[in-house]
């Protein structure tokens, strides 16, 4: 008989974990007072009108829409997500609170094609790194935007394919050799974490092929067609690769396994900050080049 799979834990990813993403991640985008999320930031920060007609892409189960919709930032919403799980999820939440104006539907990012001029902000959670026409998807963004209008971009900028640099992949290692064993029991597998393995670019082209296949185009080809008002880098170069698979093992309850959290929290900031290690995560806030009312 075959053992089943282990369940998968609650944190599986570095933005998992409550202490990375309110300690590490949400000063970095907020830089300055905070209202908790990033998103929030930014509209506390920015002229953004609160009446608009919004498209979410990618939104998973809808939890940052939700909290866009209690706070009164938009008057209606399209949303698109790959998995019928999650849209479902969305969907019941809508029909439980009886909310109009809200809608959720199954969509594949790079097959979305919204009328022109029918949103005020798009709304792009760790979605174009996996288009692999960029610019044809960018053009359809950019006309289905009105005049003024937003596009807000949480994504991974790193690497194509994480075909990480050997620097980063020597300061994993060596950070991953001073955790104790009981931190590194890496899920799936069980077995301990002595080093981040990147799948070769064939292992990607053969089975995932548009996984971060954009990743390292983003910044330029999003500045090429809108302008650029806010980017905040937040990291993720060595907690990303260090963390994946192992966040779970932290009890940050235990006040030694936090400030481990803390302690590699605050050597990936000084490596951004003195040693010119490039950030792997960004927040990108542009707007439609053809007005810039309040700018």
């Amino acid at each position: 008989m075959t053992p089943a799979a282990p369940a998968a834990p609650t944190a599986v990813g570095w933005t998992d974990s409550p202490t990375i993403a309110g300690e590490h991640i949400l000063p970095l985008v907020a830089q300055g007072a905070s209202e908790g999320h990033w998103l929030l930031d930014m509209f506390s920060q920015l002229p953004i009108p609160r009446n608009g007609a919004w498209l979410s892409l990618h939104c998973g189960g809808a939890g940052l829409e939700f909290l866009a919709l209690q706070r009164g930032l938009f008057a209606t919403l399209d949303g698109y997500d790959p998995s019928p799980q999650a849209i479902a999820t969305a969907r019941a939440w809508v029909a439980q609170h009886g909310i109009g104006g809200v809608r959720f539907d199954v969509g594949t990012v790079p097959d979305i094609d919204p009328a022109p001029a029918s949103c005020d902000v798009v709304l792009s959670n760790f979605t174009l790194h996996r288009v692999p026409d960029l610019d044809g998807f960018l053009a359809r963004l950019d006309r289905a935007l009105r005049p003024g209008g937003w596009l807000f971009l949480n994504e991974y900028v790193g690497p194509r394919h994480f075909q990480f640099q050997p620097r980063q992949l020597q300061i994993v290692e060596e950070l991953l050799a001073a955790l104790p064993g009981r931190l590194r029991k890496h899920w799936p597998s069980g077995l301990l974490k002595n080093f981040y393995l990147s799948p070769p670019v064939a292992h990607f082209l053969a089975h995932a092929p548009n996984e971060a296949v954009s990743s390292e185009e983003i910044v330029g080809r999003v500045g090429a067609r809108f302008d650029l008002v806010s980017r905040r880098d937040y990291g993720g170069s060595i907690l990303s690769p260090l963390l994946e698979g192992i966040i779970g093992n932290f009890n940050e309850s235990r006040e030694d396994e936090l400030a481990m959290l803390r302690l590699l929290s605050t050597f990936e900031r000084i490596l951004l900050r003195e040693a010119a290690l490039a950030s792997d995560f960004t927040v990108l806030v542009v707007r439609k080049r053809d007005a810039h009312q309040g700018l």
